[in-house]
């Protein structure tokens, strides 16, 4: 029973802006123990929560929060990324990474870039391979290509839903201790079988050539697994789609 009423005293604030931290958020505030609170920014941060969750999946923001964390002497900071942070600072600071690789739900984290899906590609990586392979097989499609190519350096990718990160980085926050780096995806498929769903959602009938550089993107990481609630993944690829035709210029051709 001590622990439990300590939880319920413990407060948590969730930094970011995009679909991540507004999911985590959501799900804090439905599932969770703890008082919760999302802002855009460290700098907007007028409390002094026992632990934070840094979800800008931006280097600068990480290390204002690291910062932030130190001088107010914060218990734990959790970080998401798409990579291990190997340059962290030393601290008395409990800094825990919870490393996500190509993260999906109503939509992709790459779409809400700014300037991305109208404007310019990205490279295809283990952070972008849904959302670019989405949007080069759309446009082979609407400009009547027979082929398009997707350079990768893996011959599988490690995905997850958005909604799957609660549980495993609410685990990390209560209950690890110590500095920690775990990777959490709820699948991970060959980069044929990911791009064959997509090709027959857009209905492209031209040929995909797949080819796989050195690869560049990922080393292991231990995971966390936990009994996920599994998503069916063409049906979410076909929501991404449909919202992309309806909100996004470069898609409404």
């Amino acid at each position: 029973m001590k622990n439990t009423l300590e939880v319920l005293t413990k407060s948590l604030v969730i930094i970011g802006s995009n679909f991540v931290s507004e999911s985590l958020y959501n799900n804090y505030k439905r599932n969770g123990k703890m008082k919760v609170s999302l802002v855009n920014d460290i700098k907007s941060l007028t409390n002094k929560p026992n632990y934070i969750i840094d979800s800008t999946l931006d280097k600068y923001k990480q290390d204002q929060s690291i910062e932030h964390c130190n001088l107010n002497k914060i218990e734990k900071l959790l970080i998401i990324n798409h990579w291990e942070r190997t340059d962290l600072p030393k601290t008395d600071l409990v800094i825990l990474q919870s490393i996500v690789y190509d993260v999906y739900g109503n939509n992709h984290m790459s779409f809400s870039r700014p300037g991305s899906g109208n404007e310019f590609d990205e490279d295809i990586n283990y952070c972008t391979f849904i959302s670019e392979s989405i949007r080069r097989i759309h446009e082979s499609k609407i400009n009547c290509l027979p082929l398009v190519y997707i350079p990768y350096g893996e011959n599988k990718i490690k995905y997850l839903h958005v909604d799957n990160l609660y549980e495993p980085t609410n685990y990390m926050l209560t209950n690890l201790k110590i500095n920690s780096v775990y990777s959490i995806y709820d699948d991970e498929k060959s980069t044929g079988y990911i791009l064959s769903i997509i090709k027959n959602i857009l209905e492209y009938n031209g040929n995909i050539v797949e080819f796989h550089t050195e690869s560049l993107y990922t080393k292991y990481v231990k995971s966390l697994d936990f009994n996920f609630k599994r998503n069916y993944f063409d049906y979410e690829i076909k929501k991404i789609y449909n919202y992309l035709k309806l909100n996004n210029d470069r898609f409404n051709i």
